[in-house]
């Protein structure tokens, strides 16, 4: 179709994607004035079935309504073509976006969080989308939007466009059983975000090749380890990456939404539900008569190895409990002191009308293992001092709380110079803040123009000003 073509309700702009069964432009809707993505296929040049796969595309956008996922604005024809509209997305895939902006692995979860949320739902619609892949995911400002629903599965429809055997999807982000063109359910989509997750975490995909050896590295051949690629992958996420990739479907999460909570049990620093100790028999490979002889082999080495270690060795490991028992007694006395000073100064506030409000977010703090320090009140707003007990409870802790985190703008130097006295009142050298959309860590007797900017989430050594209004 002639890309300057204006429609009667549509201005053409530009074509901004192209792909199977069709193109999208850019496009401006007279009649409600905003600009919009245009999708149409033309008629001459497809199969009945894929004119009936594009109506299709545009029932199943219309059952959804989710943030991260593109609206459907509109479907009709232009003749004899089929066209529709949809929320016009002006950033970039999800591929490109966490390649541009470095994002973090816990960033990387978070927007994971978001997608397998999205699935889900489509899921509970009875939709099935079978062609989950970054370049089908859009960005929004810091929102994905799931699109293309084009090769959806809707279950109980009344009319099959794919033949039983037929594979359906894009190779790369196929599971095992839509290589072998068997039925579809929701694993196979959790299977595909198992796909980009790992992708976006090494920056590869775990098969590679042309289409027949990826086919066959799909159904035969384990899934690499994804930190042999990127060391600084945690173990946590590493298993979720696997539990996905799983060959078989009962073994992987059952619904996008346990994915979705597992990804959040891991920002959030709690375990993850996902099995640790995945079976040497699916990890490696190994058939069962291996797995019975390397069991003997390690009972016999145990034995073995029992025998001639040292009689000693049992007041070596009665030495080292009694070490641990002193460090937990320490660690105990810690926090036991860290709650007292805690109490201490929030007591000082107990007669504020916001008293209860007050107390509800310092024991969220407190459930965290962060002290905090002091607490001042100023201009209808609460300023809490905190640090962590011990450094390492921190991690992914605070980026629930970025909007809290003391922000510096050139527009209100007074709290500049107001927070600068709190941090000195208490001796503090260097404390998170946020300027300018960043994260960063303003030094004692430094200009805050001239602050230090780090992604705070990997290092624990800091205070931090959290601000509540409470207004």
């Amino acid at each position: 179709m002639d890309e300057n073509k204006n429609f009667e309700q549509f201005r053409i702009d530009e074509m901004i994607g192209e792909g199977g069964m069709g193109k999208v432009y850019k496009a401006f809707d007279k009649q409600l004035r905003r600009d919009v993505a245009l999708k149409i296929i033309a008629i001459e040049q497809f199969k009945k079935s894929d004119v009936d796969r594009f109506r299709r595309e545009a029932y199943t956008m219309a059952k959804l309504k989710h943030l991260n996922i593109v609206k459907l604005y509109n479907f009709g024809y232009d003749g004899d073509s089929p066209f529709l509209t949809m929320e016009l997305i002006k950033g970039p895939h999800l591929e490109d976006y966490v390649r541009k902006n470095n994002a973090s692995v816990e960033n990387i979860a978070c927007v994971l969080i978001k997608i397998a949320n999205a699935i889900h739902y489509a899921h509970q619609q009875g939709i099935i989308h079978r062609d989950l892949k970054p370049e089908n995911i859009m960005m929004a400002e810091h929102e994905p939007k799931v699109m293309d629903f084009g090769l959806a599965k809707v279950n109980n429809a009344s009319q099959r466009l794919s033949r039983s055997g037929t594979a359906i999807g894009t190779i790369a982000y196929m599971s095992p059983e839509q290589v072998k063109g068997q039925k579809v359910k929701a694993t196979s989509d959790v299977y595909a975000l198992g796909i980009i997750l790992y992708q976006l975490l090494t920056r590869r995909l775990p098969f590679r090749g042309d289409q027949n050896r990826m086919m066959k590295q799909i159904l035969d051949k384990v899934v690499p380890l994804p930190t042999k690629f990127n060391k600084k992958i945690p173990q946590e996420l590493e298993i979720i990456c696997l539990k996905c990739l799983e060959k078989k479907p009962c073994d992987r999460y059952l619904s996008a939404h346990d994915l979705a909570e597992d990804l959040k049990r891991f920002v959030r620093g709690k375990t993850i539900h996902a099995r640790r100790n995945y079976s040497l028999q699916r990890r490696l490979g190994l058939k069962s008569s291996q797995i019975l002889l390397g069991v003997v082999y390690i009972v016999i080495a145990i034995a073995m190895i029992s025998a001639l270690l040292p009689k000693n060795k049992s007041k070596k490991t009665k030495r080292n409990n009694m070490t641990k028992i002193a460090e937990n007694k320490e660690k105990t006395a810690v926090i036991q002191d860290t709650e007292q000073k805690i109490n201490a100064v929030l007591n000082r506030f107990k007669n504020d009308e916001h008293f209860d409000s007050l107390k509800t977010k310092v024991e969220k703090f407190r459930s965290w293992r962060i002290k905090i320090k002091d607490i001042v009140k100023s201009d209808k707003a609460f300023y809490l001092l905190g640090e962590p007990v011990f450094y390492k409870h921190l991690k992914n802790r605070l980026t629930q709380y970025n909007g809290g985190l003391i922000h510096f703008n050139n527009r209100n130097i007074e709290e500049h110079k107001f927070i600068y006295k709190f941090l000195n009142k208490n001796g503090i050298r260097k404390c998170l803040i946020i300027k300018n959309g960043k994260r960063g860590i303003l030094e004692k007797n430094s200009s805050w123009a001239k602050a230090k900017f780090i992604d705070f989430i990997d290092d624990f050594r800091y205070s931090f000003v959290f601000k509540w209004r409470y207004e």
